[in-house]
């Protein structure tokens, strides 16, 4: 389970926890209320509808903690401020993924096991992440990072660049988040097109229609099965297979130029 759905389930388990505890409090509150008065009764019925919002809370984010999670980032950093947010909804394909490889269940899963799964989970952004970098699209986000950090950080995209760090490295250090403001604006638009192409049913990625330049996890998706026998989510970034793949975005690129009119 990722880091993020596990806190979701926890804090919905905590809250109704807390909605059950008080409401057998107020129960015995309004049982003591019966024998004093309309008014005391009153009281304890209004308390009872403003805490037991809690249960119903508890029992959907322990139910659907996948829809909390999305809110929860949404309101931290802007729906309009990030080009990828993945907070670990791979996560779970790429378990499923690896366990079925591997031929272990869950519950065998080493620190080393989930290490490898998180690499997986980012299969579907880290080799054009790879591509922005060793092209010197990236650019620092003082907005997010602050002031004064730009020289250290700009250190570890020196050392992807220079494949001394691999590009999936740069999604573990920032939690699976990359900034609008990471980019440069002359790539930022193709970037977020190329991106965004692509439609998930079954498990499976096709283009949108209205597509004319190619879709990322498309791409991703042909390139797994065609040289890494590997659905995507099922595989761990290598710089080999990375220069056998940005042909791809390369592609995409300079139809995107041709569509643009540039």
């Amino acid at each position: 389970m990722n880091k993020d759905k596990d806190s979701v389930i926890k804090s919905g388990k905590v809250l109704f926890t807390m909605g059950i505890i008080f409401s057998v409090l107020l129960f015995l509150l309004l049982i003591v209320a019966i024998n004093d008065s309309i008014g005391a009764v009153i009281l304890v019925i209004l308390l009872y509808v403003i805490i037991s919002p809690l249960l119903i809370l508890g029992v959907c984010m322990k139910k659907n903690p996948e829809k909390y999670i999305k809110t929860s980032i949404s309101y931290i950093y802007g729906a309009d401020s990030t080009i990828y947010l993945n907070k670990g909804y791979t996560y779970d394909i790429a378990c499923n993924l690896y366990c079925k490889r591997t031929g272990k269940t869950n519950e065998e899963l080493t620190e080393s096991d989930e290490d490898e799964i998180w690499h997986c989970s980012y299969d579907d952004f880290t080799y054009l992440m790879a591509w922005i970098i060793e092209n010197g699209y990236y650019q620092y986000s003082s907005q997010h990072y602050g002031e004064d950090g730009e020289k250290g950080w700009m250190k570890t995209i020196d050392k992807i660049k220079n494949r001394t760090y691999e590009a999936t490295d740069f999604f573990l250090l920032t939690d699976g988040v990359l900034f609008k403001d990471e980019i440069s604006d002359q790539i930022v638009d193709f970037i977020q097109e190329y991106s965004n192409s692509s439609l998930c049913n079954d498990g499976q990625f096709y283009l949108k229609e209205e597509n004319v330049i190619g879709g990322l996890e498309v791409d991703v998706q042909d390139f797994a099965r065609k040289q890494l026998n590997s659905d995507i989510y099922g595989f761990k970034f290598k710089w080999d297979d990375y220069d056998k793949f940005k042909v791809y975005i390369d592609t995409a690129y300079k139809k995107y130029l041709d569509k643009v009119g540039k």
